[in-house]
């Protein structure tokens, strides 16, 4: 769950980006980074360029109720396999998820095979996608071999978790994924205040 400093009205939530490895998890970041102009991407890369632990990007978000504000932690895991244990690190308190699908042919097993972990990792942390928000990337929607959307849904969402296609490399569908995973933050947030506080929720 999100936590909350009461002595400066704040309460800090983290939006982990998951997926198989090469998927974009990292490139949604950098993208965001850069556009925002703010905040700090820190990550750790082998010689391939490709994020061992995580990437952690704080973003500051606008008002709650009562003058409260939401602030937003975005990590990446790894989506090597070998780098399970850093995976299972990062997913540990998650307060909404990203799952970012790579939408070439070639990688629909990969696709599905790290969303299955996710929710192992998820249960073995004493947590499941039925209680975590969860919000799906298609990414690299330009590629010739591209999945059909269709197609993906049925494969990787028959629960019918909010969805957008992208192309992060480019920022296609990178803020609209984003928006999706805070508003979805927002809304157990403003709950969570009304309830410890007796806030109105809004």
């Amino acid at each position: 769950m999100p936590d909350y400093n009461n002595a400066r009205r704040e309460a800090r939530a983290t939006v982990v980006y998951a997926g198989p490895g090469r998927s974009g998890k990292t490139t949604n970041l950098e993208y965001i980074q850069g556009a925002m102009g703010r905040g700090e991407l820190v990550g750790i890369n082998t010689e391939g360029e490709r994020t061992v632990f995580c990437d952690l990007l704080p973003v500051r978000l606008g008002e709650l109720p009562e003058g409260w504000r939401l602030a937003i932690n975005l990590k990446t895991v790894p989506g090597q396999i070998q780098y399970i244990g850093a995976r299972k690190l990062v997913l540990r308190k998650p307060d909404a998820v990203v799952f970012v699908a790579d939408s070439s042919a070639r990688r629909l097993e990969a696709n599905r095979y790290a969303l299955d972990e996710l929710q192992r990792i998820l249960i073995d942390n004493s947590n499941d996608l039925r209680r975590v928000p969860l919000v799906m990337q298609y990414n690299k929607r330009d590629l010739a071999d591209r999945v059909a959307l269709d197609e993906m849904q049925a494969v990787l969402n028959p629960g019918g978790a909010p969805a957008w296609p992208s192309r992060a490399v480019d920022g296609v569908g990178v803020f609209g994924t984003l928006g999706e995973a805070v508003s979805l933050v927002r809304q157990r947030v403003v709950a969570e205040l009304a309830a410890r506080m007796g806030l109105a929720a809004v």
